[in-house]
């Protein structure tokens, strides 16, 4: 009688739930540390595969995006949020001289869910201007 390979013997490493996401994403923990970033947002930022380390503080993965030239992501630290609030707030950034809508999302665990719409500008609805940008406080 042949055996079936186990799903555990398929599996060759753990994916995160953001994986699965359809948009670009990045979670920051409550300590802002980068959790979790799945393809869409290395493509979406142009970074190279190891650009990102887990566990690192987003304010030293900011640093260091400047200095290799990756535009608009330093500017994301101000919109991970330090409140204790569960509501989704959206913002229209610009990425590599495009626009794209930012979604800030509080997770009932207080981790910070970053994910964007690369949809056209016809296809956002409402504008944001930098009055309704979040305060870095």
């Amino acid at each position: 009688m042949r055996q079936n390979p186990t799903i555990s013997n398929t599996i060759a490493q753990p994916h995160h739930y953001i994986d699965n996401l359809a948009c670009p994403a990045l979670l920051i923990d409550e300590q802002r540390q980068i959790e979790a970033a799945n393809q869409g947002f290395y493509k979406l930022f142009g970074l190279p595969a190891k650009a990102i380390q887990i566990g690192e503080k987003f304010a030293n993965f900011a640093q260091r995006a400047v200095i290799n030239r990756y535009e608009g992501l330093l500017e994301l630290g101000s919109y991970i949020t330090t409140e204790n609030n569960q509501q989704t707030t959206s913002y229209q950034i610009s990425v590599g001289g495009n626009f794209v809508r930012l979604f800030c999302a509080r997770t009932p665990d207080g981790k910070t869910l970053l994910s964007f719409s690369t949809a056209t500008l016809t296809e956002l609805h409402g504008t944001v201007t930098g009055d309704n940008k979040p305060n870095d406080g």
